[in-house]
């Protein structure tokens, strides 16, 4: 895909570089998809993004727009009780978070089989050691982060060809490897989008334009704060042990899979929908917490405009 929006363009001409989607449709669609949208989050691949984005388009559409759609941030349980829902005529937006010792691909069935399925990929060092410090944040991890507790997380079942067991039915069994890359390239093959994490906004942007979402202009996500060691002297024993992973990722970016392809004209456009939400975050030690707002596009644009904003948060405080 070419180039950036014009809208992703003027922000960062103004110096507002902590955006980390800016999303709105870039062409006129005959009618939305009335499709349910199931977005497979492998964690560490920017799924939380994907989440905040995903809700804040639904939340609009649902108060504003009066479209009846639903948000959730799903796992086996709550997918299940989608599939369930009272309200047949609710388009439901997932972002599905796999479980090693349960369901992971497969799931979005539970919304039948026309639901628009998609996930993003990372190159799987970058993700194994953005997961570990993630873990060290959180507390699931209780050893002080450092080479000896590295090592036994990378060594864990449940972090080799992490990707690869995400996008496979099959459990791990400790040397399934193989069969499980087998799985998983046939199962990303068949998704509507798959793309590595650093084109995200790109994808996305397709999807917002199939289902004339409201526009979303978002926060970058505060990064793992404290990296005293950036692992570098474990690079080779992390590509021999995630070989399935590296095979799928070379496999993302050889034939990545797309909804639609944008011209420089499509990108150019600025007729920006009636709405945009404005998602900020103010992510701790404690967790992510996101608040949005939601502003005219005439007010966004102003916003961005005035000669002291320099971030989303300066956006957010203006967007009344």
């Amino acid at each position: 895909m070419p180039g950036k929006t014009k809208l992703r363009q003027e922000l960062e001409a103004r110096g507002i570089r902590d955006v980390s989607l800016c999303l709105y449709p870039l062409k006129a669609a005959e009618a939305a998809s009335t499709r349910d949208i199931f977005h497979y989050h492998i964690e560490k691949c920017g799924g939380m993004a994907v989440s905040s984005a995903l809700l804040g388009a639904a939340h609009i559409d649902r108060l504003i727009n009066r479209r009846n759609r639903i948000f959730a941030r799903a796992t086996s349980s709550t997918a299940e009780a989608l599939h369930n829902r009272n309200d047949k005529t609710a388009q439901a937006f997932v972002s599905y978070v796999g479980e090693f010792n349960g369901p992971r691909f497969g799931s979005h069935l539970l919304l039948g089989d026309t639901a628009l399925t998609f996930a993003f990929f990372r190159n799987p060092f970058d993700r194994l050691v953005s997961h570990f410090y993630y873990d060290c944040r959180r507390g699931n991890i209780t050893a002080p982060p450092g080479p000896d507790s590295f090592a036994a997380y990378i060594r864990s079942p449940e972090n080799i060809c992490f990707q690869t067991q995400m996008m496979a039915s099959s459990p791990y069994d400790g040397g399934n490897e193989a069969a499980l890359l087998d799985e998983a390239l046939s199962n990303t093959g068949k998704l509507d989008i798959a793309e590595l994490h650093h084109r995200m906004e790109q994808a996305l942007l397709e999807i917002w334009t199939v289902f004339d979402l409201p526009g979303i202009v978002a926060e970058r996500l505060h990064s793992n704060a404290a990296k005293p060691y950036d692992f570098e002297a474990f690079r080779d024993e992390i590509e021999k042990r995630n070989w399935a992973d590296y095979r799928l990722v070379d496999f993302v970016t050889a034939e990545p899979r797309h909804l639609m392809q944008f011209t420089e004209h499509d990108l150019n456009c600025m007729m920006l929908p009636q709405y945009f939400g404005v998602v900020s975050d103010t992510q701790s030690d404690e967790g992510a917490l996101m608040v949005g707002k939601v502003c005219r596009s005439e007010t966004l644009v102003r916003a961005i405009a005035e000669p002291d904003t320099h971030s989303v948060a300066d956006i957010f405080r203006r967007a009344d």
